[in-house]
């Protein structure tokens, strides 16, 4: 399950990918799901994209899951990726991958997610936050989720353990090949490209 800005699933490398998609929407100071095609291009931001197409190159028999958790109304909001979050566990999805970080703000309602997820056998991947503030990203810092950095590797799958960190692992986020919503590659950098190669 990809929580995200969406994807776009008529892109070559994740048509015939994507099994289900969803949207929160905020409206009023509410969130509230919609289900939409799973065949369009749900994206609106380009981010969800390429990081489900790191999930897809790397794990060919995965299927996909999309929840949109932001979109171009509005910045990310830690409702809505509660919202998400909860709904990829009622989905039972056997892993979550979140390329994106929360304020401190929504720690105490999302580890309450995040261990609910782990307690079903559930695997959360989160990315650590790129840019250095007060915390390294909410939910990476949970020991119920498996907290991701990027770093420079040979090969697509090496992934690094760091024991004694709170971002305990670390893989490929440099320079990495990722699809472009509305068509094409472009190359990337970041944690939210190295979480989506651990969950493959």
């Amino acid at each position: 399950c990809i929580l995200d800005s969406g994807i776009d699933a008529s892109h070559p490398e994740l048509f015939g990918r994507v099994r289900m998609t969803e949207a929160v929407e905020e409206s009023e100071g509410r969130v509230s799901t919609a289900v939409l095609d799973p065949s369009l291009n749900n994206d609106q931001l380009g981010h969800g994209t390429a990081t489900a197409g790191v999930v897809a190159r790397l794990a060919p028999n995965a299927e996909l899951l999309d929840i949109r958790v932001m979109g171009r109304q509005t910045r990310l909001r830690g409702e809505a990726l509660l919202a998400g979050l909860e709904r990829a566990i009622k989905l039972d999805a056997r892993v979550i991958n979140i390329s994106l970080a929360v304020s401190k703000r929504f720690a105490l309602p999302l580890s309450r997610l995040c261990d609910q997820a782990y307690k079903k056998g559930m695997v959360v991947v989160a990315a650590k936050r790129n840019l250095p503030l007060t915390d390294q990203g909410f939910p990476g810092e949970f020991a119920s989720c498996v907290g991701v950095e990027s770093g420079a590797f040979r090969r697509p799958l090496d992934i690094l353990y760091r024991p004694g960190e709170i971002i305990e692992y670390a893989a490929q986020g440099e320079n990495v090949e990722v699809p472009v919503a509305g068509g094409g590659w472009t190359i990337q950098s970041g944690a939210s490209f190295a979480a989506p190669a651990v969950s493959a």
